[in-house]
């Protein structure tokens, strides 16, 4: 019986949130090391490249010398 309602569950959500696989909800994203960044007030920083979506540097990522 717990089977059924977790089979039941399972569809339930698979109605409101689509199945990815972790392939293709992340591309080759790489790290690139940058010795200015605008975002971390000109000190160097680590950024989160991937892609066709840019970089990101988030902020615990800021004053990282690479």
């Amino acid at each position: 019986m717990y089977k059924t309602l977790e089979t039941i569950g399972i569809r339930l959500l698979e109605l409101f949130i689509p199945r990815t696989e972790a392939a293709a909800a992340e591309p080759d994203c790489y790290l690139k090391c940058f010795s200015d960044c605008f975002e971390c007030n000109h000190r160097p920083c680590r950024a989160i490249c991937c892609p066709g979506q840019g970089c990101v540097v988030p902020p615990s990522n800021c004053g990282i010398i690479c």
